[in-house]
């Protein structure tokens, strides 16, 4: 359905204004730097594999706090490479498929059968992984008797059940001349990775078996420090990204993007729109898309008309969808030690300090015989309550050693004691525009 006044789209607005935090990111930006990185993974793993060497340590490590965009970015890779013959083939994954060699195994080579056009369009018979679990029975007979006795037919009926799955075996079924391509697969939620898990992908990852595929990990912030922890060893340098806000002109182009999508006439607008969205957003891809969706339920109430937008209620429904975001991060432990943790918060800079920095400030700050709210959660050492903030999203890697908190509405709000700063007024289309007249 569109407005017969305006053709804007108010059915699709409808619809991305009720879209959970979980679906598909529809107005995808920036981020190429981490596409390029896994991209050349997959290519040298392929080349290494084709050359006749391991693709050792190409491992990926996406991280970030929630909101940061990792599953979107995910996501998007998808797509781009389905679009590409000459992509990597890719597989989303559990992490419980690394619960065991065997698993681990399967999933590549279904993956292998269901990207196969000959297996999917029925040209071949089940594929691989069918032909593997097949039992095989082997009936041996012949004459048989001794001299003076009758003679008969003797034999032997021999059931062979299937080898178990394991990655020796993907090697066997999938020689070098078989693949065209590389496989990606990727792990959602990887910070949660066990100890034995990384025992089951150590082998992939070391590439001792020459399979081109490569392990991508996406999950918190603290991802890296987990799966090294828990036994992955040799990742490369670079191997790894933290995902931080994106540029503000990477979300303004997105909320264009929204509004070119929905049919927007924004030549009637009273408000930049894009660039007031990215301000308020600071950038993290959660907030742009609540401030987004804030801006459908506007649109929608204007029937679709920009200039009629109450941008006062648009503004403040994005706000109130940051702060209850805010709130979700904030766990019983953070509650438990808030004066602490505001104190703290207060002492961390915009450009973050040196993780043990980090420690020291927590503990100066931290009383061990003070009120509750000034004291560590219990059982906890200043390192397990910083491992805990960085879980939680308000503390992450820079990349040069340092922690920061990843989007400054968020600091604000934790060093206010858990209450949100004041927005400023939006600055009217018109102002802006005799602004950049006077500077070109």
């Amino acid at each position: 359905m569109t407005s017969a006044r305006t053709g804007a789209d108010l059915e699709g607005l409808g619809k991305f204004a009720e879209s959970t935090d979980r679906a598909e990111a529809m107005f995808f930006v920036g981020r190429r730097r981490e596409i390029e990185g896994i991209e050349g993974a997959c290519a040298r793993a392929f080349e290494s594999v084709m050359e006749g060497r391991k693709p050792e340590g190409e491992t990926r490590i996406v991280q970030g706090a929630p909101g940061a965009g990792k599953t979107a970015l995910l996501s998007r890779l998808g797509r781009i490479w389905d679009a590409d013959d000459a992509a990597p083939d890719h597989v989303l994954l559990d992490l419980g498929i690394l619960d065991s060699k065997a698993g681990l195994a399967k999933a590549i080579i279904d993956a292998r059968d269901l990207l196969d056009p000959e297996v999917v369009s029925g040209s071949i018979d089940a594929g691989k992984s069918r032909e593997f679990q097949r039992t095989r029975t082997t009936d041996m007979r012949g004459r048989g008797g001794a001299p003076g006795v009758v003679g008969g037919e003797i034999g032997r009926v021999t059931i062979t059940a299937p080898p178990e799955y394991s990655l020796d075996m993907v090697g066997r079924l999938f020689p070098p001349h078989l693949w065209e391509r590389p496989l990606c697969l990727m792990f959602d939620e990887a910070h949660d990775i066990t100890e034995a898990q990384v025992r089951v992908l150590r082998p992939l990852h070391l590439g001792t078996h020459r399979v081109p595929a490569v392990p991508v990990l996406a999950g918190l912030g603290n991802t890296r420090e987990n799966a090294e922890k828990r036994g992955l060893s040799r990742i490369a340098d670079g191997a790894d990204c933290t995902l931080g806000p994106l540029l503000t002109d990477e979300a303004a182009e997105a909320v264009e993007m929204f509004l070119d999508w929905f049919d927007v006439d924004r030549s009637v607008a009273n408000i930049d729109w894009p660039t007031e969205l990215a301000k308020r957003s600071d950038g993290w891809p959660q907030h742009l898309h609540t401030a987004m969706q804030a801006l459908s339920r506007g649109l929608l109430a204007a029937d679709g008309r920009l200039a009629d937008v109450d941008g006062a209620a648009v503004l403040q429904d994005a706000r109130g969808r940051r702060e209850a975001y805010y709130r979700r991060r904030t766990s019983t432990e953070m509650e438990e030690s808030k004066t602490l943790l505001s104190e703290f918060m207060q002492r961390v800079p915009g450009d973050g300090l040196a993780r043990h920095l980090v420690i020291d400030e927590i503990e100066a700050v931290a009383e061990a015989s003070g009120p509750s709210g000034k004291r560590l959660p219990e059982g906890m050492t200043a390192k397990g309550f910083l491992d805990h903030l960085i879980g939680k999203g308000a503390l992450q890697s820079d990349g040069r050693d340092r922690l920061v908190c990843p989007i400054p509405s968020f600091h604000d709000f934790l060093a206010r004691g858990f209450e949100m700063a004041p927005d400023p007024d939006p600055m009217p289309l018109r102002h802006r525009q005799e602004r950049n007249s006077f500077h070109p």
